[in-house]
């Protein structure tokens, strides 16, 4: 039996189009629903939806817990990869203190309250990126702790710019941490133990909101439910979310993270720098739309850990002899290209054009252009994606592996 603590919350994204209600709690508690032999959900969660949330409960056989709640925190996200929008905003919800106690707990942060916890084998995932605590910040207890986050989570708790000397320093206050690294799988730290690295897998799609959620229900899971090693049961959690950032599809069949997994692990290698830029992004910038996600297309590539050149962020706007001049220089020291081809804008072709001459890898966001708008691209080996998430993590994996 585990008990998962977390939010139930409404997620709305417009590109791809998600409108479910899940949050951290609900999604882990339907994942393992057919992997533990028992699951309790405990969850803020407003008066007015208490019966709908227990009929989805019962319907995967979760035993409920509610808390009750005045409000429904709702994220919205313009993209999968886009920082959401959160209503209400946080700086005006009252947190209200609960305690909870058990044997076998999964732990995630949550907006409405604030909960100590005293169990027995817990897994914390703090579930904030931008103020993340200590577990044992407000008095929680665990006789034996496993800590999951995310990297920037790590280096904010520890205070440390490294990961590993982040993650030894984050061991002192639990028993074993795993730290997520994107493309670069995961690092499992675990007292008296050496560092293991666990890979990420690359799969067709790429459907990133919730998959955080995945990975610490099903290390949770096997973790504390099945006494698998700290190491082994995070391998089983990067597949789950390989999995499930593919299909979108809950609750988890143990043979599709076992028997039937079929994805590639990735494989990074050292970065070559004798090249200026890992990606050179085209596309057009000239209205506020424009330049709006240029930028906010380069911000996702630049959190991904790549050397991006943005002709508008570099050079600016200035004479067609010293842009374009400066521009090619760019295409010529750039291993891939990421191109916005919505609208056809003759620089980007022309871009795409000579990254092409070059033999530099293309990687194109085409979200809605007509079929024999594409026929050159397609023809010449560019890779076209109508999904923006997908496409920006296959130009990174791209530049991961060389």
């Amino acid at each position: 039996m585990i008990n998962v603590i977390g939010g139930v919350y409404y997620e709305n994204c417009r590109y791809p189009y998600w409108d479910e209600i899940y949050g951290s709690g609900l999604r882990a508690a339907i994942a393992i629903s057919e992997l533990s032999d028992e699951v309790v959900l405990t969850s803020p969660i407003k008066n007015e939806l208490i019966s709908k949330i227990s009929g989805i409960a019962d319907s995967f056989g979760i035993k409920l817990n509610p808390i009750y709640s005045e409000i429904l925190v709702e994220f919205f996200y313009l993209h999968g990869l886009s920082a959401p929008t959160i209503f209400p905003d946080l700086g005006i919800i009252e947190k209200e203190t609960i305690h909870i106690e058990g044997e076998r707990i999964l732990q995630y942060g949550i907006l409405e309250n604030d909960v100590i916890v005293d169990g027995e084998k817990v897994v914390y995932d703090p579930q904030s990126p931008l103020s993340p605590k200590h577990f044992d910040e407000n008095g929680s207890k665990a006789q034996e702790l496993a800590i999951v986050l995310n990297e920037s989570e790590a280096k904010f708790l520890s205070g440390e710019s490294d990961i590993v000397i982040a993650g030894n320093k984050l061991l002192e206050r639990s028993q074993v941490v795993v730290i997520k690294q994107g493309a670069f799988g995961a690092k499992v730290f675990e007292t008296g133990k050496d560092i293991v690295s666990v890979p990420a897998f690359k799969t067709d799609r790429i459907f990133s909101i919730g998959s955080g959620d995945i990975f610490s229900a099903v290390f949770a899971y096997y973790w504390i439910e099945q006494s698998s090693s700290s190491s082994e049961a995070a391998l089983f959690a990067s597949r789950a979310s390989a999995y499930y950032c593919n299909s979108k599809l809950l609750p988890l069949d143990e043979k599709y993270l076992i028997d039937q997994f079929s994805f590639e692990e990735l494989h990074p290698i050292q970065r070559d720098d004798s090249y200026e830029y890992d990606i050179y992004l085209a596309g057009p910038f000239f209205s506020i739309q424009e330049f709006w996600f240029v930028n906010d297309v380069r911000l996702c590539l630049l959190n991904m850990g790549l050397k991006v050149f943005s002709p508008i962020h570099e050079i600016g706007f200035g004479a067609a002899e010293y842009v374009a001049k400066e521009d090619l220089r760019a295409l010529k020291k750039s291993k891939a290209i990421f191109a916005l081809c919505d609208g056809m804008d003759p620089g980007t072709i022309f871009e795409i054009g000579y990254g092409k001459a070059n033999n530099l890898p293309v990687f194109l966001y085409c979200s809605h252009e007509l079929d024999h708008n594409t026929t050159m691209f397609e023809g010449t080996g560019c890779e076209i994606h109508e999904d923006l998430t997908t496409a920006l993590y296959k130009v990174a994996w791209k530049i991961f592996e060389g």
